[in-house]
C-alpha cells in the first residue's frame, strides 16, 4: 500500500523552512508520496533547485528515486503552485506502482 500525504505548507520560499519542512516529511512522516499546496514557488527554475534539494543535492535518479517535481503557477502569483514529492525510502515501491498502471500493456490485445 502507498500510503499519500497532503499538506498546505504555506510557502517554502525561505530556505531554513524549506529545509525543517525537508527533513520533517524524510524522517519524521510515514507518508510514501507528498502532495504539497501552496509552495509559492515561482519559476521552473526556482521549483527544479528545490527539486535538487530534496534529492540531496543531485537531480533526481532514474526510477523516480528521490522524485520531486515543483510546479508554478503560469501567473507568477506568489500564493500557488504545488509539489509532487516521493520518499526516498519509497521510490522503488512507487515506481513498480506506476509502471503496473501506467506503462505496461495488458495482455488482452
Amino acid at each position: 500500500m502507498i500510503r499519500v500525504v497532503t499538506l498546505n505548507v504555506r510557502g517554502l520560499a525561505d530556505p531554513d523552512k524549506r529545509a525543517r519542512v525537508f527533513r520533517t516529511l524524510k524522517s519524521g512522516c510515514r507518508a510514501d508520496v507528498y502532495l504539497l499546496q501552496e509552495t509559492h514557488c515561482t519559476s521552473a527554475r526556482q521549483g527544479e533547485e528545490w527539486a535538487r534539494q530534496w534529492s540531496y543535492g543531485r537531480p533526481p535518479l532514474p526510477r523516480l528515486a528521490h522524485f520531486a517535481h515543483f510546479i508554478a503557477p503560469a501567473s507568477g502569483a506568489p500564493a500557488r503552485g504545488v509539489a509532487i514529492l516521493i520518499h526516498p525510502a519509497s521510490a522503488e515501491a512507487v515506481w513498480k506502482l506506476l509502471s503496473v498502471l501506467f506503462f505496461r500493456r495488458s495482455g488482452g490485445g
